[in-house]
C-alpha cells in the first residue's frame, strides 16, 4: 500500500513541477541508480536507504534513524541530501534534503536534538529565517487542523531579486525528532504551486515517519 502511495505522490509532485522540468522520465533502473548515487555522494549508506517503488517517477530516499522520506527528481542536479554533523548534533542524528526546480526551492529537515526546542520557538526561528531571506512579513492565517502530533505552519510574503516571492514553513515534533519543511517560490508571489508541493510532500512524510517509528518499536 505504501509503495502505491509513493508512486501516486511522486506522480502528483512531478506533475506540479512538470513545466519546469520538461524532460522524459528515466527508467526504474535509472532512477534507482541515481538514488544510490545520491546516497553514495552523501557517504551515508549506513543511515540512508533507497526505497523508490518501481513505477514512481521520482526517487524516494529514507533516513532510517528518523524515518523521514525525501523525494527527488531524476536528472536534476540542484538537489542534495546530507547527514553530516551540524550545530552540536552528531552525524546521522540530523538529515537535510533540498530540491530546486524552476523558481521553487524545497527543503526538509529532521533532527534529534539532545534537548528538543519548543515547537513555538522552532516555528519562530523558521519564520525569522524566511523573513530575512525575503525581506518580508508573515501572513495572517487560521490555525492548522488538529493532528496526532505537535504541528504548526507559517507563510511569508516578501521580495527576492527584486521580485515578489512567497515562502511557507511547516514544523512538527515526531517523538524525539524535530521536523521542518520549507518551500520558497523565489520570484513569484503565487502561493498555489508552493503550497501544493509542500502539502503533498510534508503530509506524506510525516505520516510515513509515524508509521516507520511505530513499526520499529
Amino acid at each position: 500500500m505504501r509503495g502505491k502511495l509513493m508512486v501516486a505522490l511522486g506522480a502528483a509532485w512531478f506533475a506540479l513541477a512538470g513545466p519546469a522540468l520538461a524532460q522524459a522520465t528515466p527508467s526504474p533502473a535509472e532512477i534507482h541508480a541515481q538514488a544510490r548515487g545520491m546516497i553514495a555522494e552523501a557517504r551515508a549508506s549506513d543511515v540512508l536507504e533507497d526505497i523508490t517503488p518501481d513505477g514512481s517517477p521520482m526517487m524516494s530516499i529514507r533516513h532510517n534513524p528518523s524515518g523521514l522520506v525525501c523525494l527527488f527528481f531524476p536528472d536534476t542536479k540542484q538537489q542534495e541530501i546530507s547527514v553530516e554533523a551540524s550545530g552540536g548534533v552528531a552525524r546521522g542524528e540530523t538529515v537535510s534534503c533540498s530540491t530546486h526546480v524552476g523558481s521553487v526551492n524545497y527543503y526538509a529537515f529532521a533532527t534529534r536534538y539532545p534537548k528538543p526546542p519548543a515547537l513555538e520557538a522552532h516555528l519562530a526561528r523558521a519564520a525569522g529565517d524566511l523573513i530575512k531571506i525575503l525581506s518580508g512579513k508573515t501572513i495572517d492565517e487560521p490555525p492548522p487542523p488538529a493532528r496526532a502530533y505537535p504541528f504548526a505552519t507559517v507563510g511569508v510574503l516578501g521580495v527576492r531579486a527584486g521580485k515578489p516571492s512567497y515562502a511557507r514553513a511547516r514544523v512538527a515534533q515526531i517523538g524525539d525528532w524535530t521536523v521542518s519543511f520549507v518551500v520558497i517560490n523565489a520570484g513569484s508571489a503565487d502561493t498555489k504551486l508552493a503550497d501544493e508541493m509542500l502539502a503533498a510532500q510534508s503530509d506524506a512524510a510525516l505520516n510515513w515517519m509515524v508509521e516507520w517509528r511505530a513499526a520499529r518499536r
